[in-house]
């Protein structure tokens, strides 16, 4: 992504690209505190449920160091 404007886009093509290709809908969206996630709007309108972590907490990153060695 080479600017924030992008995001919202990117974030409607992958919802799409979930429920098209895995037959899966997407309940909840999990981001940090970045501007260019707020758009409650969208979230609405797609039915999502959008959570902010914190930034720097320490018990976060280690279960996100967990998932991403998962992936």
């Amino acid at each position: 992504m080479k600017s924030r404007a992008k995001a919202k886009s990117l974030l409607l093509n992958c919802v799409t690209y979930v429920k098209n290709q895995f037959n899966h809908n997407i309940n909840i969206i999990r981001s940090d505190k970045g501007k260019e996630f707020n758009c409650d709007h969208l979230y609405n309108k797609l039915g999502l449920i959008h959570q902010r972590s914190c930034v720097e907490t320490l018990q976060q990153n280690s279960v996100i160091g967990r998932k991403h060695r998962h992936i």
